[in-house]
């Protein structure tokens, strides 16, 4: 589906726009906001963005350019909350937790991004942070009312550190939340004191990418007691990123809680092992999962032990309910050869109907490049790894590899090879 058409205006222009014709602002159904600086006067930005009244999707987000000088800290911006909302200072919820940095683990070598249509992995490593705790008030309480509002069913953070997570318990229209790179902060340990009227909030769909180890345990935490900040039982989509060690555990606590789980798309390009060992552990909570999607980016020629699909399907898991399962992997020519055979093990497992009986469809598009990463570039000495002519074991890998999962006959299966553009280069 082609993205919807949107205008791109820069935030004085919106201002002047909005200050001649301000019934526009009811029209708009859609906003992005993109943080390039911190030095700015909120209360002009919070004026400005509390004109929006009716929004269904609301994206913030840093800009990848943001300055690295915004996380100096300012005392100034420290401003506490208005009493009357019921957030409490900054100094009980919004503060940086005393374990921050080991919160966020050392993941420095593993910040990617990924792009789940077009397959293609993308450096992160310029990508700024905006810290949550250094916006000015005005700011902050104009973001959390849009947030709030009760039209929004579509909320998406990116790139984040120290959002309030409680703030979310209160978008009651909330129906998808996507969360990249954000560090979530604690619940003040007294709690956060409800309205009578308060009801949880029932997520339909969760997009993940953990920005902190304790993301997972701050989304299932408690704004008082009994009372969840959200409601994950509910979840039939859930979409997660792993980039570093400390996300597996995640997934598994999210699994923990997911009852009516339908879809599931996992996103990585390392830790298959421990993602197949979370998966099986957790089979009982995926007994209703009828879509299942698996996006593998560039593998590290020292990893790729610990990037086979096989260990995430192995030959013990059964789903009862899979009907649809669509791969999509990046190839290169130095382990063509061990990731083909990867991926007939795959199809192996996956043409047992006693393990898979409601399978209907198969669906696996390789994404080939000749021009290897410059950290594949080194010498290899296992035969079994290299392959002389890669490219021939992908041209006709539907009907050699695919040949066992092709003879169930219920079964629906596609293959197509495409370069980095997303090209078709034979199927």
């Amino acid at each position: 589906m082609a993205p919807e058409p949107y205008i791109a205006i820069s935030f004085e222009e919106m201002k002047t726009l909005l200050h001649h014709k301000p019934f526009i602002a009811n029209y708009v159904r859609s906003l992005t906001y993109q943080f390039c600086s911190m030095y700015h006067d909120g209360a002009v930005y919070g004026r400005v963005l509390r004109k929006f009244g009716r929004l269904q999707s609301l994206t913030v987000m840093a800009h990848i350019h943001i300055s690295a000088f915004d996380d100096i800290l300012d005392s100034k911006r420290f401003e506490t909350y208005d009493s009357e909302e019921n957030w409490g200072s900054d100094s009980e919820h919004d503060e940086v937790d005393e374990a921050h940095e080991d919160d966020w683990g050392s993941d420095g070598d593993f910040d990617v991004a990924y792009d789940p249509d077009g397959g293609v992995w993308l450096p992160d490593t310029v990508q700024g942070f905006m810290n949550w705790n250094l916006m000015s008030q005005p700011l902050r309480n104009a973001l959390r009312r849009l947030m709030n509002l009760p039209t929004l069913s579509f909320l998406e953070l990116s790139h984040i550190d120290n959002f309030p997570t409680q703030v979310l318990a209160f978008s009651h229209g909330l129906q998808v939340l996507s969360l990249c790179r954000c560090q979530m902060a604690s619940i003040p340990s007294g709690g956060i004191i409800l309205p009578n009227d308060h009801y949880q909030v029932r997520l339909q769909e969760l997009r993940i990418t953990p920005g902190g180890k304790k993301n997972a345990a701050r989304l299932k935490g408690f704004l008082s007691t009994g009372v969840p900040v959200l409601e994950l039982s509910h979840i039939r989509e859930l979409t997660f990123t792993i980039t570093t060690v400390f996300d597996v555990p995640q997934l598994g606590e999210l699994f923990d809680g997911l009852l009516h789980l339908e879809t599931l798309t996992l996103t990585f390009s390392d830790f298959s092992k421990s993602i197949g060992q979370t998966i099986a552990t957790h089979a009982h909570r995926l007994a209703n999962l009828h879509v299942l999607r698996i996006r593998r980016g560039t593998v590290r020629m020292a990893n790729y032990q610990n990037a086979l699909l096989s260990q995430v399907l192995d030959s013990s898991l059964s789903l009862n309910k899979l009907e649809d399962v669509d791969i999509h992997i990046e190839a290169y020519a130095t382990i063509s050869t061990v990731f083909a055979n990867d991926l007939e093990m795959v199809a192996l497992n996956l043409s047992d109907a006693s393990m898979f009986p409601e399978l209907k469809s198969v669906a696996i598009t390789v994404f080939w490049s000749e021009d290897e990463p410059e950290e594949f570039l080194v010498e290899v000495d296992d035969e079994d790894i290299l392959e002389a002519t890669p490219f021939g074991i992908w041209d006709s890998f539907g009907t050699t590899h695919l040949a066992s999962l092709a003879n169930r006959k219920t079964v629906h299966v596609s293959y197509s090879l495409k370069d980095f553009y997303g090209r078709a280069i034979a199927s």
